[in-house]
């Protein structure tokens, strides 16, 4: 509803993809850097990947279906990664 209160639509989600243990891995290796302790422990990073596929990938399910989502591999490095992102981009972007 806000999008059409402005007269726009989602036209493409960007979906990184990384399988659940580089992403424990990550977010483990994060709480140690950042002092964050939620980090640091492996049942809550489990439970919180556990809450997004139930709660939050659902809204990828809804895009793919309208073939709006651009399924990009998430590990690599950040300029890979980068130039990925900006290649799907341009595949549904007008200029």
């Amino acid at each position: 509803s806000m999008l059409k209160l402005v007269d726009s639509e989602v036209t493409l989600v960007i979906s990184l993809e990384v399988d659940d243990e580089e992403l424990i891995s990550r977010m483990m290796l994060r709480g140690k850097t950042s002092g964050r302790i939620d980090d640091v422990n492996e049942d809550v990073v489990r439970n919180r990947i556990k809450v997004y596929k139930d709660q939050t990938a659902i809204v990828k399910n809804y895009y793919m279906k309208q073939n709006k989502v651009a399924t990009i591999n998430g590990v690599g490095s950040v300029d890979e990664i980068f130039d990925n992102i900006c290649k799907a981009i341009d595949k549904v972007t007008k200029i």
